[in-house]
């Protein structure tokens, strides 16, 4: 019996060496590929506030656009109410 546990505890050994190994691997890789950074709430909301300023023109212009729209608007129907 002895003969055998040693056997089987050589192979038990040598694959807690391959799993170890492997472990070993995968920490390696881990520290190797960068983890995204934390991003503070600060930068958060910076970002945030830098989107919308890429928004606000387009939002703004927008809105010029229905306004001028609406003063074509009005100023054609006072021409026709004057025409009349």
């Amino acid at each position: 019996m002895s003969i055998l546990k040693k056997i089987l505890g050589k192979e038990e050994t040598e694959t807690k060496k391959e799993s170890k190994k492997t472990n070993d691997d995968a920490n390696r890789e881990k520290m190797r590929t960068p983890s995204p950074v934390k991003t503070s709430i600060f930068d958060k909301v910076r970002s945030q506030k830098e989107q919308s300023s890429k928004k606000a023109p387009k939002v703004k212009a927008e809105h010029a656009a229905q306004q001028a729209a609406q003063k074509s608007a009005q100023k054609a129907a006072q021409k026709t109410v004057k025409r009349r």
